[in-house]
């Protein structure tokens, strides 16, 4: 069986159809809020899954950090829900949320995206999205992963 991966590559997109639904391996924000709210809805324990978040042309602040664009939200580190601010964000600027998943490896943490069977179906409007994601492993799942990003 083609793994999701290979069905992006293919087709050189950060979307796919599969079974009949849209698939991200990449979700773009269609404009930049002020904050967004993360709440992890269910996530298989092994491996720990995650949500990355990057901006280009603004900046994340959370409780733990200020000033950040690159943003890993873990389910087994990070509360339940979690809230970004966003700020010094340029007309221009670029918001995209991905899942990704963790693995111990020779004793070192090793964090992956992208591979396998990763991906998301994504619905709802862009103020309240549900992100379904399937971690890289196995097969397609995409109950590995479920999180509810609403924006303000």
């Amino acid at each position: 069986m083609v793994e999701l991966a290979e069905l992006f590559a293919e087709r050189r997109s950060t979307t796919i159809q599969y079974d009949g639904e849209l698939v991200h391996g990449v979700y773009e924000f269609e404009r930049v809020p002020r904050s967004l709210a993360v709440t992890f809805v269910r996530a298989t324990q092994a491996p720990v899954q995650g949500l990355r978040l990057k901006i280009r042309g603004g900046v994340f602040d959370v409780p733990e950090e200020r000033g950040i664009h690159d943003l890993v939200l873990w389910t087994d580190t990070a509360p339940g829900n979690v809230v970004v601010s966003l700020r010094n964000v340029r007309p221009d600027a670029l918001l995209k949320v991905w899942n990704v998943w963790r693995r111990q490896v020779g004793g070192h943490a090793v964090t992956q995206a992208w591979l396998g069977n990763a991906g998301m179906r994504v619905s709802g409007a862009e103020n309240r999205l549900l992100l379904r994601c399937s971690d890289g492993e196995g097969p397609v799942a995409f109950d590995d992963l479920e999180a509810v990003v609403e924006s303000e």
